[in-house]
């Protein structure tokens, strides 16, 4: 069963992951807290990479919603 809730209103934003060299691994939509947590744990299994903040994006307030999802 699937349990969670989704904030719509926190940012979603683009990041790219590069090795230390640069070079574009790949591009993933995530939240600021989401690449903290990630970049941390390369640090922690010391992987050359990092995300790295390309764009946010902004949303207009009538674009904001709290999604909640529960088991059946």
């Amino acid at each position: 069963m699937i349990d969670y809730s989704i904030n719509a209103n926190t940012k979603l934003c683009e990041y790219n992951l590069e090795d230390f060299d640069g070079n574009v691994l790949e591009t993933a939509k995530l939240t600021k807290l989401e690449a903290q947590i990630k970049n941390f744990a390369f640090g922690l299994n010391s992987c050359e990479k990092r995300y790295r903040l390309v764009h946010c994006d902004v949303k207009s307030e009538d674009e904001s919603t709290t999604i909640i999802v529960l088991p059946d």
